[in-house]
């Protein structure tokens, strides 16, 4: 799919995922808030942090010079939205009058099955509560690698180049035009771009680069992030019945993406089982 090849599945020690987000959106009207308290009953064993409420709109007037400024606020009574949360506030469930979603830090991220079994009860609870079908599934992997680059020597005077770490980490399918950032290098605190791709009713965007956090004055010590984002969705109409299979192909493509998007360093880094 989007022309990136289907790569073996691999087992790794290690993963730089910062969360993963899974949302399901479906028709308005369905009775899911109405009997949200079956929803929070199902989930309360492990997500026994609860919060329940209506959504407020808030309205914003400007005053001219004759007028006060105001604030408005309105209940939103189309817009119920129930949060659960486990404990640790690791992971999270939001739901709301027309879509599911599943958040898990990547600190506590232990695969896609695992992930696939946290949502089983939601997904069962849309499946009795009239939700037959769904207009837009998508899955996220927000990647983030934290780096420290020092110069070697103590008396150089060559400048650590800002986009190094990225640059041995992201395929250079992504990162071609890099080395061009050479007369600006020492200005740099964020590089961040983007890359959007449709295959029928898939969309993907990549959003990868990095962040500068810190960095000495003659730049000869940089620390940041290098940050691979990738989110799939999918458009149309799909049986709430296919979301398990639906959202074990996505695990499969964005593994793909991955792997695509990273070099034999970041593989290396991970190492495998």
């Amino acid at each position: 799919m989007f022309g990136i090849k289907t790569c073996d599945k691999e087992q790794y020690n290690r993963h730089f995922l910062r969360d993963v987000v899974f949302t399901v959106h479906f028709k308005d009207n369905v009775a899911c808030t109405t009997n949200r308290d079956k929803f929070i009953s199902s989930l309360k064993d492990n997500y026994p942090t609860c919060h329940d409420g209506i959504a407020q709109d808030i309205s914003v007037t400007l005053g001219n010079g004759k007028q006060g400024n105001s604030v408005i606020i309105n209940n939103n009574n189309d817009s119920h939205q129930t949060i659960l949360r486990t404990e640790d506030m690791m992971k999270e469930f939001v739901l709301r009058n027309n879509s599911l979603q599943y958040k898990e830090s990547g600190h506590t991220y232990k695969g896609s099955q695992s992930f696939n079994t946290q949502l089983e009860k939601a997904l069962q609870f849309l499946k009795f509560n009239g939700t037959e079908e769904c207009k837009a599934l998508s899955l996220r992997k927000v990647n983030i690698i934290d780096f420290k680059s020092n110069s070697n020597s103590d008396n150089s005077q060559q400048d650590i180049p800002t986009y190094g770490p990225a640059h041995e980490l992201l395929s250079n399918k992504l990162l071609p035009t890099y080395e061009s950032y050479n007369e600006c290098n020492k200005y740099v605190v964020q590089n961040l771009q983007s890359l959007r791709l449709r295959d029928t009713d898939y969309n993907l965007e990549i959003k990868y680069g990095y962040l500068v956090g810190e960095k000495s004055e003659n730049l000869d010590y940089v620390k940041g992030q290098v940050v691979l984002d990738l989110l799939l969705e999918r458009i149309g109409n799909i049986s709430i019945q296919n979301i398990d299979k639906e959202l074990t192909n996505f695990h499969n493509i964005l593994y793909d993406v991955f792997r695509w998007a990273t070099t034999e360093k970041m593989l290396e880094i991970l190492e495998k089982k």
